[in-house]
């Protein structure tokens, strides 16, 4: 977060404050600490979609609007959680204050989610003009998708600052804890407090700096605490003292910050990564609000006229069928739906599936040998033959594939649980007395095929 005071040249060099992660692009790696979070975060919009919410390079993007002087944000202490910040004395009043400050930055990111979740409404019944994105994010209204996309880049951000501006993830230096040597909390990841889900209690010692009104010859004005002029150890903690607002951002992390405070203990680092976890954890809450308000078949249309660049009704129209098939295949998995010799949900699937299966599973056979195994040792234990084990397993990998194929995140919410389930049920059935060769290679090839979806799955993320 960029703060700056009023630019003043009086007897002296006035400068204003700069804290949290930034929006300019800077060198060697540095700078433009939002964009890199927000696309690190969000990985299925379309390019230009992307840029509009996360910026790139020079352009700040929906992400970046909060550090433009139009916007009447850079002194918002709500927009990038400052001023939740105490004295060395913590008398109770100020810390009340504290928490009223972040608690008010919380309050911000929620409202601003609510407000992009209530905008992308109307993307449901998209036009060319709606959907459009020659965005102006300055806070007078553009397309709804642009109108979307500006809620969730406040939102985003002022999230991204929470980890940069508070103590959140800090570990301080070996000195004594004081105003300019903060306590941290050490933590790592995002913080259950901003989940819009989740009503906990305010985590204790938690704080932000304050960020001051102006810099007069490098002394901060505006964090007195009780002194007509700033004296060390007479100031409120400063976000110069806390902020972890620049550093180098590989691939989903951070190296070592450059900032007083983010140079030690890999404070930087851990803001970074625990931003992009948050940020894409308010992403998939945003969703789900979606599929809370309008249900399915909307959320679909909404989330294909949102994440590509250009709308396009045929191409929608067949991701939204997609969507619904997917859907229904997750209920029938998740409700154990099974035939009594399948080992995969009773649903309907297209030649083009089968084939499409036969040539994965070809390449995905080689995986799953210690479960083909068991499957034929099954078979020849029960009077048949090595070879009808092979075929049902093939078969059964082969009815899986086809049915998940298409739907890979389906697939990958469920796959887990539902191994573990039927890994559990042979392990059930072994353990009673007495045979039942039919139970058993049912079980075992729903086995088989749970380990062909996995490699599946392991394949295709690479």
């Amino acid at each position: 977060m960029l703060r700056v005071a009023t630019l003043v040249v009086i007897c002296g060099a006035f400068t204003a404050s700069a804290f949290a992660f930034g929006t300019k692009p800077g060198t060697h790696n540095l700078g433009s600490e939002h964009e890199k979070i927000t696309r690190a975060a969000t990985k299925d919009l379309e390019p230009r979609t992307l840029e509009q919410l996360s910026g790139s390079g020079e352009y700040p993007g929906a992400v970046g609007a909060p550090d433009q002087s139009n916007r009447n944000m850079l002194v918002n202490a709500a927009s990038h959680c400052q001023a939740g910040t105490v004295a060395s004395a913590k008398p109770d009043a100020e810390i009340d204050s504290t928490q009223a400050a972040l608690i008010a930055c919380r309050a911000y990111i929620v409202s601003h989610l609510d407000d992009a979740v209530a905008w992308a409404g109307q993307l449901s019944e998209p036009t060319a003009e709606n959907t459009s994105i020659a965005c102006d994010f300055n806070g007078t209204g553009s397309s709804v998708k642009c109108n979307v996309l500006e809620h969730l880049g406040l939102a985003f951000h002022a999230s991204q600052d929470f980890y940069a501006q508070t103590n959140w993830v800090d570990r301080p230096s070996k000195a004594e804890i004081s105003p300019e040597n903060p306590p941290g909390l050490g933590k790592s990841g995002r913080a259950d407090w901003l989940d819009p889900r989740k009503s906990i209690p305010f985590p204790e010692g938690l704080i932000s700096g304050c960020p001051g009104d102006i810099v007069v010859l490098g002394v901060t004005f505006g964090c007195e605490n009780g002194a007509l002029i700033p004296i060390p150890g007479k100031m409120f903690v400063l976000s110069e003292n806390l902020n972890k607002d620049t550093g180098p951002i590989g691939i989903g992390m951070g190296g070592v910050g450059t900032t007083k405070r983010g140079k030690i203990n890999g404070n930087f680092g851990r803001a970074v990564s625990a931003a992009i976890e948050d940020t894409a954890d308010k992403w998939a809450y945003f969703k789900e609000q979606l599929q809370k308000k309008f249900g399915n078949k909307r959320r679909a249309a909404i989330l294909c006229a949102l994440q590509r660049d250009k709308f396009d009704l045929a191409t929608c129209s067949k991701e939204i069928a997609q969507q619904q098939s997917c859907a229904k295949r997750e209920t029938l998995l998740t409700s154990g739906d099974f035939g009594d010799d399948d080992e995969t949900p009773q649903i309907e699937f297209s030649t083009d599936d089968i084939e499409i299966a036969k040539t994965l599973y070809e390449g995905l056979s080689q995986f799953c040998v210690i479960e083909e195994t068991d499957i034929t040792r099954s078979e020849v234990t029960h009077g048949g033959v090595a070879d009808n084990g092979r075929i049902n397993a093939k078969a059964s990998a082969i009815r899986a594939l086809a049915t998940w194929h298409s739907c890979p995140a389906a697939l990958n919410r469920n796959l887990s649980t539902t191994s573990q389930r039927n890994k559990e049920a042979y392990q059930a059935l072994i353990n009673k007395p007495g045979s039942n060769g039919k139970l058993e290679m049912t079980l075992l090839t729903r086995l088989y095929a749970d380990c062909i979806l996995g490699a599946h799955l392991q394949r295709s993320s690479k």
